[in-house]
């Protein structure tokens, strides 16, 4: 991965941080995911492992929303 990938990666995961911070109940699916924030599969691949595996998302049937441990950081 290059320096601006990395770069690029790093930024789009914090603005997907930001706003599920800010929409706690917030639940998108990949495509939705894409879409909302311009992503192409590679990049939205990469962002959604970083954030699932930090444990800020969890992956349900549904979609991606917070882990039940970001949820009560944001909520409290």
């Amino acid at each position: 991965m290059t320096t601006s990938s990395l770069l690029n990666t790093e930024a789009c995961c914090r603005q997907i941080e930001a706003e599920y911070r800010e929409m706690p109940g917030l639940c998108l699916t990949l495509s939705q995911i894409q879409r909302r924030w311009g992503l192409d599969g590679v990049t939205a691949d990469t962002v959604l492992t970083r954030l699932l595996e930090s444990g800020f998302l969890v992956k349900t049937t549904v979609g991606y929303t917070l882990s039940r441990e970001a949820r009560s950081r944001v909520i409290a």
